[in-house]
């Protein structure tokens, strides 16, 4: 049973700014869209139990997650690509796309 589908991102006036959708694909795979500004649409490719994963808008990488194999802690980077026009909101939904693991 899932607690919750969709996170919704809004900014300091309450204006929604990004929604994250998960869709169930199969019995272990989901799926999540990220609805940005209502008009445009993250794709997420990857896993993201895993930190390994990808964010991209059509063929553009807005960032990639990926676990560090070698530290004792649990470690992940997240490369922003340098043409990403919000880091911020990049920033934002790896978070999100983290808690929404989580449950």
């Amino acid at each position: 049973m899932r607690v919750r589908d969709t996170m919704k991102i809004e900014d300091r006036s309450g204006k929604e700014i990004a929604k994250i959708n998960k869709r169930m694909v199969g019995v272990v795979r989901d799926n999540y869209v990220i609805k940005v500004r209502g008009d445009r649409d993250w794709q997420v490719y990857g896993s993201i139990l895993d930190h390994n994963y990808t964010v991209k808008e059509g063929a553009k990488t807005i960032v990639k997650v990926h676990k560090n194999r070698l530290t004792i802690k649990d470690a992940y980077f997240i490369d922003i690509d340098e043409d990403c026009d919000d880091k911020a909101l990049a920033m934002m939904i790896v978070i999100g796309l983290d808690d929404m693991a989580d449950e």
